[in-house]
């Protein structure tokens, strides 16, 4: 937030913020993809307390990190714009699916509910963040390229995954 702020009265603050969001989804998409293409040495240089059993969740929590920081960048014109009544509805939005979710799905799924539910939350909240500032404090950011970084990203994993026998 800082960086936001100190960059608020620059004359090209919405190309600024844009690359920012494209940066952030590039360097995370590919810090996503390469976490799960060594998923193996991640878990042994984490060590025996961490075994394969739950580490199907890893992708989904993973994925839905990249969404929080996608929407903690797109959040940022509430801020800005004096208008964070809003990032509390948004808020309570993410909180009552997380808790929907997990209250509905955990006796029926365990453990993945709760990921399920934190991508989600995560994802639903930086859909809304977006389409919000689009209308209150309009920033380009290059939705499709973004996109693009994280579809390839999820494609090469799955293709990975698919390679090896997994799917």
């Amino acid at each position: 937030e800082p960086f936001f702020f100190r960059n608020r009265d620059r004359t090209d603050v919405g190309k600024l913020y844009g690359r920012v969001g494209q940066s952030f989804a590039l360097i995370g998409s590919l810090a996503f993809l390469g976490i799960m293409l060594f998923i193996d040495l991640a878990l042994m240089i984490l060590g025996d307390g961490y075994t394969e059993r739950g580490s199907e969740i890893i992708p989904i929590i993973l994925m839905a990190n990249l969404f929080l920081g996608i929407y903690y960048n797109f959040a940022i014109w509430y801020k800005l714009s004096d208008k964070t009544m809003v990032g509390m509805y948004i808020a309570l939005v993410g909180a009552g699916i997380t808790l929907s979710m997990n209250f509905l799905l955990i006796p029926s799924w365990g453990y993945m509910a709760s990921a399920w539910a934190t991508f989600t939350c995560y994802a639903v909240m930086t859909v809304m963040a977006y389409l919000l500032g689009q209308k209150y404090y309009p920033i380009y950011y290059p939705i499709q390229r973004m996109a693009v970084y994280i579809l390839m990203a999820l494609g090469c994993y799955f293709i990975s995954v698919w390679a090896n026998g997994l799917l």
